[in-house]
């Protein structure tokens, strides 16, 4: 066996053990202006922050709560957006479209909540289990007790 035909199964085997998470997430429509919404959120996180919150918006939704982005709210969210720039807000577009329409993988391992590191740990957070820190945030897991 070659190394295209080790390469071959070895991508056959991610695609199948993925479709199942992609065809879940593809249900869920990502809330109006969630693009604006990640920029005001994790816009200097860049990609991989900004995916994180899209990932944990996707997680809340799926399990019935509140999308819970306080940028959503914002009266000044769409004049945020716009100071962005047009590259961050089709950064941004772009994320919302990978984790709500083609169903990434969830980066945060299930994170239903997360909060800045710039802050202490948030009162809310005291009995939910930490599950990892990617960039400037912590991320969350309300189904699962802190040990």
């Amino acid at each position: 066996m070659n190394k295209y035909n080790i390469l071959y199964i070895i991508i056959n085997i991610y695609i199948i053990l993925l479709s199942p998470i992609c065809a879940e997430s593809g249900n869920i429509e990502p809330p109006p202006k969630l693009h604006m919404a990640l920029l005001m959120e994790a816009s200097s996180q860049g990609r991989i922050g900004m995916t994180a919150v899209a990932c944990v918006v996707r997680n809340r939704l799926e399990r019935g709560m509140d999308p819970g982005l306080v940028a959503l709210k914002k009266k000044d969210l769409e004049s945020f957006a716009r100071r962005e720039g047009p590259e961050k807000r089709h950064l941004a577009k772009e994320i919302v479209n990978k984790v709500f329409k083609e169903g990434i993988p969830d980066i945060t391992k299930g994170a239903d909540h997360y909060e800045s590191v710039k802050f202490k740990r948030p009162w809310w957070s005291k009995k939910m289990k930490f599950i990892t820190q990617i960039g400037d945030h912590i991320f969350w897991d309300s189904r699962r007790r802190r040990r």
